[in-house]
C-alpha cells in the first residue's frame, strides 16, 4: 500500500475596481480538486487570522474545519 502524495494547492484570491473577487488556483499540484482547494482557503483564512491577533492554530480548530470542509464539498 502506497502513501498518499502531499498536494500542493496554491491560491491566489485579487479584488477587481468594482468589488468582485477573482481566484486562481496557478502553481497547484495538476490533479488539485475543488474540494482540495476549499480545504486549504478554509484552513488559510483561520491560520492567518490566528497569526494576526497572535495566536496559534489550535488542531482541534483545524481538525473541525477539515471536517466541515469535506462536508460542504460532499
Amino acid at each position: 500500500m502506497t502513501t498518499p502524495q502531499p498536494k500542493t494547492v496554491k491560491l491566489s484570491i485579487s479584488l477587481t475596481a468594482d468589488g468582485q473577487l477573482g481566484f486562481s488556483s496557478a502553481g497547484s499540484s495538476p490533479d488539485t480538486t475543488a474540494h482540495d482547494q476549499c480545504r486549504a482557503l478554509m484552513l488559510g483564512i483561520y491560520v492567518l487570522c490566528r497569526q494576526t491577533i497572535g495566536g496559534s492554530p489550535d488542531t482541534e480548530v483545524i481538525q473541525d474545519l477539515k471536517d466541515w470542509a469535506d462536508e460542504v464539498m460532499s
